[in-house]
């Protein structure tokens, strides 16, 4: 249909339609014969522009072995029914314009009946050995983390008591060095034990900022279980820190989210930077299922040194779950 003057004409495939150029106006596309399915977008032959849309349709295929399409449509080929599962015998193979006709004839009732008996004993035999098999999992999953946490903090409280000792021996030989010299050498001691503390002081400052986060986001990482699957709500908490300065585009293709499905995010969500960083973590959660975890996230932030986005989501994520608690 022309558009109305002063609109833009915009052509959406998933509408099946396409932009001509020579008249600015919005055509529908071909729909697939019988034997031919409509081809996925990722394997799509045309280009989608930013201001008019799809450019072309979306091409049919021929069905593969197993699938037909009996109809004129735009939809994909359809898998084959499979008379087996019903129960029946098959009277006429599936082909790609006829899925198979099942007939009323049942499957000998002797090896149906010895199959499912066979596997209702089998069942009967196995079902405590996997109750067994699954608490001795689990069991053994929470000893390990009780065990790491354990030996890391034996670590931890080591470390500072060994850098304690350290000040502790430092400061005594400096007040017997200073207690056994004269005035002259006391004060060149004292000197030179200034420098040594500025230069320490100058050494430390630079790195104040990553070592504070870094301390943040390990103590998150202890106190929470961030091997979770990252929900609605935490891609909510997460968008707000990674829209700014569109970093959703750099997180997004290290999680491993194909550009083109990022590109096509951006462009349905205009001028909302917050709603295309929330997309591309929903699309990670589905592109990922259970690998899309707080602690992959975290991760890839830390290797894309987004040190501030780590640290400000931790203290977000606790915010709110604070009154929970």
């Amino acid at each position: 249909m022309p558009p109305t003057h002063g609109e833009i004409t915009y052509c959406n495939y998933i509408q099946h339609e396409h932009y001509v150029r020579q008249g600015d106006f919005c055509k529908t596309c071909d729909q697939c014969f019988p034997g031919l399915g409509l081809a996925p977008f990722t394997e799509r032959q045309f280009e989608i522009d930013l201001i008019h849309g799809a450019l072309g349709c979306l091409h049919c295929i021929q069905c593969p072995p197993g699938f037909y399409s009996n109809d004129l449509s735009f939809e994909e080929c359809l898998r084959c029914t499979d008379c087996r599962m019903k129960g029946v015998y098959e009277t006429q193979n599936c082909t790609s314009k006829q899925d198979t006709v099942c007939g009323k004839i049942k499957l000998k009732s002797t090896i149906h009946d010895g199959i499912h008996g066979n596997n209702s004993r089998q069942q009967i035999h196995l079902t405590p050995i996997i109750c067994i098999s699954v608490v001795c999992g689990v069991l053994a999953v929470l000893l390990a983390i009780v065990v790491y946490r354990h030996l890391r903090r034996k670590r931890r409280n080591a470390r500072n008591q060994n850098e304690e000792t350290k000040s502790a021996i430092s400061k005594g030989l400096l007040a017997a060095e200073s207690s056994g010299n004269s005035s002259l050498s006391s004060s060149k001691t004292t000197d030179s034990t200034f420098l040594s503390s500025s230069q320490e002081t100058v050494e430390t400052d630079g790195d104040e900022n990553i070592f504070n986060s870094k301390s943040i986001v390990d103590s998150f990482i202890e106190s929470h279980d961030c091997t979770i699957e990252v929900s609605e709500a935490h891609a909510r908490i997460i968008s707000k820190h990674i829209a700014v300065n569109s970093i959703f585009y750099d997180i997004g293709i290290n999680l491993g989210i194909p550009d083109n499905d990022i590109k096509i995010i951006i462009e349905n969500n205009k001028s909302d930077v917050k709603s295309q960083a929330y997309e591309t973590l929903l699309k990670w959660k589905h592109l990922k299922a259970s690998d899309a975890t707080m602690l992959r996230f975290i991760d890839t932030v830390q290797r894309l040194k987004l040190q501030k986005v780590a640290k400000q989501f931790c203290n977000t994520y606790d915010e709110m779950i604070r009154p929970f608690r």
